[in-house]
């Protein structure tokens, strides 16, 4: 998962960039299973898989904080008119 794409679990080649989302052992090239901590063709030790990459493009983060302000700023607004008025 190159690209930070969220794929289903199941996926084989992420939906986004195309890459396989397959784990290779590094001495075998066997496919791994994703919970596999060794590899089942030649027994190198692997490790957990990676915890998932959460990326919010900056395009995107900046209008999610911009609509998260404009809301914030409406609720305040709101609040004062409720007690002044």
């Amino acid at each position: 998962m190159k690209c930070g794409f969220e794929n289903a679990v199941a996926a084989s080649f992420c939906e986004q960039c195309g890459a396989s989302l397959a784990r290779i052992c590094p001495k075998c090239g066997h496919e791994l299973s994703p919970s596999a901590q060794f590899c089942r063709a030649c027994g190198t030790p692997v490790g957990p898989s990676p915890p998932p990459i959460h990326y919010t493009p900056p395009h995107l983060a900046e209008r999610i904080l911009a609509e998260h302000a404009a809301l914030c700023g409406a609720t305040v607004w709101m609040r004062g008119a409720r007690q002044t008025g």
